[in-house]
């Protein structure tokens, strides 16, 4: 989940231009509505980092392991809609042909791309 980098000259702002963000709904309803937050990918991955998130059953978050640092649905879409949140305009012009086409013929768009990883190895003794 990591963009390319860009070529072109970025002129729009963005508090952050990866646009993966993920959602966690907690499973029991309270007064008939989904209790939710959103977190960033990259604070997902921090939250990961850090000793005391695995459980039993994976991951655990909670609102109080993530002491206020996250974001409602509607704070979420109020972001979006200022356009603080999302892609640069450069990608989106460039990913609006493929998505345009897709949605016009009811088909699926997977994009994906490969970067090479270098790795090292040691030398194993005999």
């Amino acid at each position: 989940m990591r963009l390319p980098a860009i070529e072109d000259s970025l002129t729009d702002y963005r508090l952050t231009r990866n646009p993966f963000f993920f959602k966690f709904v907690k499973r029991k309803i309270v007064d008939d509505s989904h209790q939710s937050f959103l977190i960033s990918l990259d604070h997902l991955k921090q939250i990961l980092a850090v000793a005391g998130t695995k459980g039993l059953k994976g991951v655990s978050l909670s609102y109080e392991a993530l002491e206020g640092t996250y974001l409602r649905e509607s704070d979420m879409l109020g972001l979006i809609r200022s356009g603080y949140v999302g892609t640069h305009q450069a990608e989106t012009t460039a990913l609006a042909t493929i998505i345009d086409a897709a949605a016009k013929g009811n088909k699926a768009v997977v994009l994906a791309w490969q970067q090479k990883i270098e790795k090292t190895f040691e030398a194993l003794d005999d």
